[in-house]
């Protein structure tokens, strides 16, 4: 469960820095020709950041919640770290088929997805 709150933190931050990475993606364009779309371009990175960083946070208070014993959160623990762990999956699936890929990336989510399967099998295994 604290692997579940350290990795939701780590989600987070991670999440912030899409938001910024979509906020900031005008000024990519202020030496060149900006493409005629530019005001919708980052439109997709944010939406994405601020979902993440919405699943990060539902992560980091399960866990909470969990560390403190309220009742239910085990299954709720556990849904959510089975859902992280098909995001990340899903992920790497369509990062893996595409022809430049980034190694780092497909590191980050195969282990992102092995670490939140094995949470949610531990404590759907766990019994009190």
């Amino acid at each position: 469960m604290l692997i579940v709150g350290i990795g939701g933190l780590a989600l987070f931050i991670a999440s912030i820095a899409v938001v910024v990475s979509g906020l900031g993606l005008e000024g990519r364009y202020a030496t060149v020709e900006p493409p005629p779309n530019l005001d919708q371009l980052g439109t997709p990175q944010i939406i994405g950041g601020l979902a993440l960083a919405l699943l990060s946070v539902a992560l980091i208070a399960g866990a909470g919640a969990l560390l403190g014993g309220a009742r239910g959160s085990r299954v709720a623990v556990i849904g959510l770290a089975a859902l992280t762990a098909t995001l990340a999956a899903a992920g790497f699936a369509v990062s893996l088929v595409q022809t430049r890929r980034d190694i780092v990336l497909l590191s980050a989510l195969g282990v992102t997805a092995l670490v939140f399967a094995g949470s949610a099998a531990v404590l759907a295994r766990l019994r009190r």
